[in-house]
């Protein structure tokens, strides 16, 4: 193996995991970091030549797998990530193993022997996953005030007991989930699959949209729309809200009441309001008083909290 390509979004990261890549073979050439999708599509479309990236799967501005879309890489990828939850895309956007953060110098190595020992995609058939891996929280929902914040357990670094009061201090730092097994090595046949793209309208023009850049979807009057995270709004059809809760992620997306369909980013404010009932508020709406029910309010809560 001659030449790898590291992407990855934090600098500390990145330089960590060249260091390891150089004490297994101080003969490869190692490229990057790539921080952004932006970056690794342009990049890619001129040097697509590597023996193996080494790819984080968050980026600044998206997700890896939205590049892998535009360019898929002509080698052979290692995703290294802090989340368990992108084992099925990882294997399909040529994965032959999926590393943990912070990553381990022994798995490191058996991961790059995959390679040296031919590992090959069996055409149509995922043969590896994450096996035996327990799935804790990922969310809580913790109170500032009266407010209901919705926290990714990554950013906790301990909880306290201070009276009757559990408090949380947080740092904005990726703590790896801990391993287990550290191989992907069986299929999990049964996963339902659900729509990572939709066909949006902007007037007439027909536009696929991924589903991971979609904040919320809305019901105004018969129209059914969808904002994104970057604030555009097209309409949706020949869909119903029931549609997209069947064909949507329900880890990633909550039936706040009949108008709102939202993702978990999209949450900017909630509270608590009368008769049990909940007020949230949207990025990029201009909605004030989207109420969920007292019955839906319990299930939100779990939903939540992941």
């Amino acid at each position: 193996m001659k030449k790898v390509l590291i992407i990855e979004d934090e600098r500390i990261s990145a330089i960590r995991l060249e260091k390891l890549i150089r004490e297994i073979d101080d003969t490869i050439e190692v490229e990057g970091p790539l921080a952004s999708v932006s970056e690794v599509v342009e990049h890619l479309r001129r040097h697509n030549d590597y023996d193996l990236i080494f790819a984080d799967i968050r980026l600044s501005d998206g997700d890896v797998f939205t590049a892998f879309q535009e360019i898929m890489p002509a080698s052979f990828v290692i995703f290294t990530t802090a989340y368990d939850e992108y084992a099925m895309q990882a294997i399909k956007n040529h994965g032959i193993d999926y590393l943990f953060k912070p990553i381990d110098e022994k798995e490191l190595r058996q991961a790059i022997q995959k390679l040296s020992l031919g590992v090959k995609e069996n055409a149509g058939q995922v043969h590896q996953v994450l096996s035996d891996i327990k799935h804790y929280k990922e969310r809580l929902v913790v109170y500032k005030g009266e407010e209901l914040i919705p926290l990714q357990v990554s950013v906790i670094l301990y909880f306290s007991k201070e009276g009757k009061e559990l408090r949380q201090a947080i740092q904005k730092l990726s703590l790896g989930v801990k391993e287990n097994a550290g191989q992907v090595h069986q299929v999990l046949s049964d996963i339902k699959h659900y729509k990572e793209r939709l066909v949006v309208y902007k007037g007439e023009e027909l536009i696929p949209l991924q589903v991971s850049v979609i904040l919320y979807f809305s019901k105004e009057g018969k129209e059914l729309l969808c904002m994104t995270a970057e604030g555009k709004q097209y309409h949706v059809r020949n869909m119903t809200m029931q549609d997209l809760e069947e064909q949507l992620n329900p880890e990633k997306f909550f039936r706040l009441n009949r108008q709102y369909f939202i993702h978990i980013r999209a949450l900017q404010r909630i509270t608590p309001y009368f008769n049990s009932k909940m007020k949230v508020q949207l990025l990029h709406c201009q909605d004030e008083e989207i109420l969920v029910s007292r019955e839906r309010s319990i299930l939100f809560k779990k939903w939540l909290e992941g």
